[in-house]
């Protein structure tokens, strides 16, 4: 029995379909172009002029209005709604997970009839074909208004069926190759924080770096961090995204107050997707800053600690939260979204107990060392406080040079220890009333070189020794002990050598009186490119104007 010239005719259209759903499958990319343009194909191969994309927010429980096809002014009130996923004829196509053709949806109990009315578009009839991946529904298309002269057979909802299984497979992979792609850029973002953690005890940095994954990964307006301030009980705004005001001062939220409060409490996370409805909710930051918070993700700021005469046995502390605000698009925060949070956050709570616990081994180091310093001071009263004082006038031209903590660190431990090296010389010559003779200066000269001696069994002080050797060397070549010139002296040197010398001109003397500040700034100046580095001179000079480096009652300095 042969094919009828008809039949031939819509084999021919349905092959023709079905090539052209290959290539808006195989070609375009755009998520969004693919999705409008194959529901055109599907309302083509329907013959109907009005249509509906759904996809399936699973997390939520939603249908969402993908694309809208359709009379004037249908797509723009729809497109981008949301439904709950059991509501309406397309819902409960979704929850069936079965064609269902509705030949009058005024009459159908399931019709949603306030979406009709708000769009202005009111069908006769609709078929509803679910969106299947491995048996899972992840959306729906409706098709409306089928002309009642040709209605559907079972052979167009078959051919429909199948054009629907190609785009639901197309989207579902699409899905896939998406989740697979944030979670590796999800997992480089850890690592890369990771990776940080382990190079720099910069705090600020490390914080600062953590929440700007916070708010590239969640598309986020903003992010920061809260410290909990035991003493006061009390969470100390310690780093954010956005800029506040320095009238403002430091921002504070008392624990078990606002829902940051309410967190550090209960000590576990939270989200609030509209806090406009939620009682906990804090106002007097956004007060404070101008900044609207509409949304938050809140998780506290964890680490595990032992307990004290307790080996192996530790606990929960919450020192901190985490605070993500206003999800970009109105969109909520999903499941993902609080893992990688909640990861991220686990990472600067690692951060700042770090870094906390490396402060509280070096303020004990350098309290010990400071200690060492003036013991070696007490034994002559015109050594007193010169330690400190080059310390922090060394600290002070390190940081007007820009350098980075870590090495304003060493700066500081180099010039704490620069005159260690006297320590073993006899209290006759550093007691000694007037000036030394030629062998005694030159035993005096020896203490650059013996505070190296002494300290380089010590491993970790190493990086520093330099700026103990060296703080003698002048930068025209003419000092000691090794007669270094220039850049061959280290920078620690270079530094701690402007620090000392303005600490001894401007200190009194066993056999002069301290110099007027004036005059000892005038004689530093003249030195430049002599005896001092012209660049770090500057720096000092730039310090001192911003009343960085002040001077105390004046005391004593070794004679040199």
């Amino acid at each position: 029995m042969g094919v009828s010239q008809g039949g031939v005719a819509a084999l021919r259209r349905r092959l023709d379909l079905l090539r052209r759903a290959d290539l808006i499958l195989s070609q375009v990319e755009d998520g969004r172009l693919l999705q409008r343009q194959f529901l055109a194909l599907m309302m083509e191969a329907a013959r109907v002029e009005s249509g509906t994309l759904y996809l399936l927010d699973a997390e939520r429980d939603e249908l969402v209005f993908a694309v809208v096809e359709g009379p004037a002014g249908v797509a723009q009130a729809l497109e981008g709604r949301r439904m709950p996923a059991d509501w309406g004829i397309a819902g409960r196509c979704a929850r069936q997970g079965r064609v269902i053709w509705v030949p009058s949806v005024e009459e159908s109990r399931d019709w949603a009839r306030d979406l009709a009315e708000r769009s202005g578009y009111h069908p006769q009839n609709v078929l509803c074909l679910p969106l299947k991946a491995q048996e899972r529904v992840i959306g729906v298309v409706q098709l409306f208004d089928r002309p009642p002269a040709s209605p559907y057979s079972q052979t167009d909802i078959d051919f429909l069926s199948l054009l629907v299984n190609d785009l639901a497979l197309k989207l579902e992979n699409a899905r896939l190759l998406s989740t697979s792609r944030e979670m590796v850029e999800r997992l480089r973002a850890l690592l890369d924080v990771g990776v940080e953690l382990g190079a720099t005890l910069d705090r600020g940095h490390l914080l600062g770096l953590i929440l700007e994954q916070v708010c590239r990964l969640l598309q986020t307006e903003a992010a920061s961090i809260f410290e909990l301030d035991e003493a006061s009980g009390e969470l100390v705004l310690c780093a954010t995204t956005r800029p506040v005001p320095e009238e403002l001062g430091t921002i504070r939220i008392p624990v078990g107050e606002g829902i940051a409060g309410w967190v550090a409490r209960e000590g576990r996370t939270e989200v609030v997707p509209d806090v406009r409805q939620d009682s906990r909710f804090y106002p007097q930051v956004g007060e404070q800053t101008g900044f609207i918070t509409r949304s938050i993700l809140c998780t506290p700021l964890v680490i595990q600690e032992q307990v004290a005469g307790q080996e192996g046995i530790f606990r929960r502390r919450v020192i901190g939260v985490a605070q993500a605000l206003n999800k970009r698009d109105g969109e909520p925060f999903t499941r993902a979204d609080i893992e990688i949070f909640e990861g991220l956050a686990r990472q600067a709570a690692i951060a700042m107990e770090r870094v906390r616990l490396y402060r509280q081994v070096n303020d004990l180091f350098a309290s010990a060392l400071m200690a060492l310093a003036e013991a070696m001071e007490a034994k002559d009263s015109y050594t007193r406080g010169h330690t400190r004082r080059v310390t922090d006038f060394s600290v002070a031209i390190a940081e007007e040079l820009g350098l980075p903590p870590e090495e304003v660190h060493k700066v500081r431990t180099a010039a704490m220890l620069h005159d260690i090296g006297k320590i073993g010389m006899p209290d006759a010559i550093l007691q000694k009333p007037g000036r030394v003779d030629e062998a005694e200066r030159e035993v005096i000269r020896r203490h650059p070189q013996e505070g190296e001696r002494i300290l380089r069994p010590l491993q970790h002080l190493h990086e520093v020794l330099p700026g103990v050797a060296e703080h003698h060397e002048r930068y025209d070549g003419t000092g000691y002990p090794r007669g270094l010139r220039g850049e061959e002296i280290s920078l620690y040197g270079r530094i701690v050598a402007v620090a000392d010398v303005f600490d001894a001109l401007t200190s009194e003397r066993c056999y002069r009186q301290a110099m007027p500040v004036e005059a000892a700034l005038e004689e530093m100046r003249a030195q430049a490119g002599r005896a001092f580095d012209p660049h770090v001179l500057e720096a000092f000079f730039q310090a001192w104007e911003k009343g960085r480096i002040a001077l105390s009652e004046p005391d004593s300095a070794t004679p040199t």
